[in-house]
Parts: structure tokens; C-alpha cells; sequence
């Protein structure tokens, strides 16, 4: 092959550029090349890209300037806060106004799993296929393998893992849930570029991320929420790994909440069981106080109005408990910050 000139643009090369670079020294040193390989970034959406976008899909949807300009502030209001970096990625943006069209009611915490399932459905009907084309995993098994990444970054006190560590825990899952040798092969080859992961951001590495920090606060989040709301597990041992981030906090009683699980007497027994873990003395008791510590005030949070609960032998670290009202509370051999 001889190539003058050219360019490639693929949506998820992450891993096969990996590959390359990995291999190219090898490949110079044994022929003379006659091309050079220059690795390129794709640049998020700006204020302008969203707006040219918007202009043109409200055009070819026949959407009136004034219902247009109601879009335009609902987007604003979605994309805000935590969900700021999203707008930039044109996937985000452009399923987010479709689905905004359809469901006005779309609110601050829609993007994050709305989204998440387009990206989910995307993944296992499009590309995780056997050759039949059918999806080699479930939706459960596919969330499955993101929880256990995300744990065992949290738990190595990083945000990214090589792809020897990614691949294992591919394999792990794929043999727990029972996966065909075959579909076994393909899960642990395509893991590390499936949706939500890219690739690290050290230079010259083999390692993979999420793509988002946000991706690896909800599916911590999602992991330690079903943990905590069913009561399966080692609580003491998993809030020992590492200092949770006040973001994943706000994740679990989110999903806690949507599940129905901070009603006032469901509240006590999530309390209760955060409780018993940090009653455990060893040699990582003080982070698991503060992490379950941080837990109980992202739950007060989200409930706002407390009354007759009895917490003890946790730490509330620098958090806050904001438009918390606490009436006829017991707190015992605590710590506030």
C-alpha cells in the first residue's frame, strides 16, 4: 500500500491507537516508513456548534422561534451544574434535545441516566453482538462490568487502570455470568473501548478511564446505592477503600430516592446499617466513619426534614447539611467539620 495523503477519523480508536504506538518503534527500526502518524484530539461542541445545531434541527423539525427559545433555556438549565461538561459532546447534546421534544418534563438528573441507556442501548445492540447478531450481554451485565471498574478504580485510589487490569476484570464478570467461551473472548477484547471509557490521560501509557469523571460518580454511585439499599455485603469493608467524593455521596441518595428507600422508616435502616460498619475497629475504621458519614448527610439532604433518628460512631466531614431541619436527632461519639 502507498499513501501519499490522508486521514482517518473513527469514532472509539482509542484502543487501536494504543496498539499502534505500541508497536510503530518496532515496525520503523525493521523498514523505512514513508508516512508518519500524528495523533489528533477531537474538540467538544462550543456555544456556537450548539447553537448552529439547534438553529438547524429546529428547522428541519418545523420547531417555531418561540418554542425554540423555550428549548434553548431548558437546555441551558439541563446542561448546568455537574452536567456542564456533557453539552460539549455532541451525543449528549443532540439526544438530550430529541428526548426534551417528546418529555418536557426532562429535569437536572434526566441527562445523566437518560443518556447513560441511549449509550447502553447503543453498545448492545449495535456492537456487542455475537455472529447472529445478537447482544452478548444483557443491560445488567453490561452495568455490571462499569460497577466493577468504577470499584476498582475507587478501590486503587485512581481514575484509571491499565489494560491488563481492565481486561482481568472483564474476564472475571464474563466467567461469573456464565458467558459462552466465545462471547467470553469478545467481551475482553472490546471492554476497553466500549461506551463510557476512553483512554487514560497519561502520556505514552496503556490505560483506560471514563471518559467523563461524571460516568465514574454514577456508577460508583449506582454500586454503592445497591449495596446500601439491600443490605448484601460488606458495607465496613467497601467504604474502607479509599475518601468517597462528595459527588458519588449525592449519587447514592439519589438512586436511594428514586428507589423509595429514604421514606422515614426505610431512612433508619440505611442509617443503621451505616452505623454498624463504622462500629467495626480496625486499622481503616477512620475513613469508613467518614465515608459513611458523608453518606448519612447526602441522605439528609435529600430528604431535608429529620426527625427522631439516632446517629453514632461516624464522622461528618466537610460537607454541609443545608436546609437540613433535624428535630428530636440523637448524634453520639461523632466528629463534625
Amino acid at each position: 500500500m502507498n499513501f501519499r495523503s490522508g486521514a482517518l477519523v473513527a469514532a472509539r480508536s482509542v484502543y487501536y491507537e494504543a496498539e499502534f504506538l505500541e508497536r510503530a518503534p518496532g515496525v520503523d527500526a525493521e523498514i523505512e516508513q514513508a508516512w508518519e502518524h500524528v495523533p489528533v484530539r477531537l474538540i467538544g461542541w462550543n456555544d456556537k456548534d450548539r447553537e448552529d445545531y439547534l438553529a438547524d434541527w429546529m428547522r428541519r423539525k418545523g420547531v417555531s422561534e418561540e418554542d425554540g427559545m423555550e428549548i434553548r433555556e431548558r437546555m441551558k438549565e439541563i446542561f448546568s451544574g455537574a452536567n456542564a461538561g456533557l453539552s460539549s459532546r455532541p451525543l449528549f447534546f443532540t439526544r438530550s434535545v430529541e428526548i426534551l421534544r417528546t418529555h418536557p418534563e426532562f429535569s437536572y438528573d434526566g441527562p445523566l441516566q437518560g443518556l447513560s441507556d441511549q449509550y447502553i442501548s447503543r453498545e448492545l445492540k449495535e456492537k456487542l453482538l455475537d455472529r447472529n447478531s445478537r447482544p452478548l450481554l444483557t443491560k445488567k451485565q453490561f452495568c455490571r462490568l462499569m460497577h466493577e471498574f468504577a470499584e476498582d478504580m475507587w478501590n486503587q485510589d485512581t481514575r484509571e487502570l491499565d489494560y491488563g487490569s481492565i481486561r482481568e476484570i472483564a474476564d472475571h464478570v464474563a466467567e461469573d455470568e456464565g458467558l459462552s467461551e466465545t462471547a467470553r473472548g469478545v467481551v475482553i477484547e472490546k471492554f476497553p473501548t466500549l461506551a463510557f471509557l476512553g483512554r487514560g490521560g497519561r502520556s505514552g501509557s496503556r490505560t483506560g478511564a471514563f471518559e467523563h469523571e461524571l460516568f465514574f460518580f454514577y456508577f460508583l454511585g449506582q454500586l454503592i446505592a445497591s449495596r446500601l439499599g439491600s443490605g448484601e455485603g460488606d458495607m465496613g469493608l467497601l467504604l474502607s477503600r479509599s475518601a468517597l467524593p462528595e459527588e458519588v455521596a449525592e449519587r447514592v441518595a439519589q438512586e436511594l430516592w428514586t428507589a423509595g428507600g429514604c421514606e422515614s422508616n426505610r431512612l433508619e435502616t440505611l442509617i443503621e446499617r451505616l452505623v454498624k460498619a463504622s462500629k467495626t475497629e480496625w486499622l481503616r475504621t477512620s475513613q469508613v466513619r467518614e465515608n459513611a458519614g458523608l453518606l448519612i448527610m447526602a441522605l439528609f439532604r435529600k430528604v431535608g426534614e429529620i426527625e427522631n433518628c439516632i446517629v453514632e460512631s461516624v464522622d461528618f466531614p466537610g460537607s454541609n447539611l443545608k436546609d437540613v431541619s433535624l428535630t428530636r436527632c440523637l448524634l453520639i461519639d461523632m466528629t463534625v467539620r
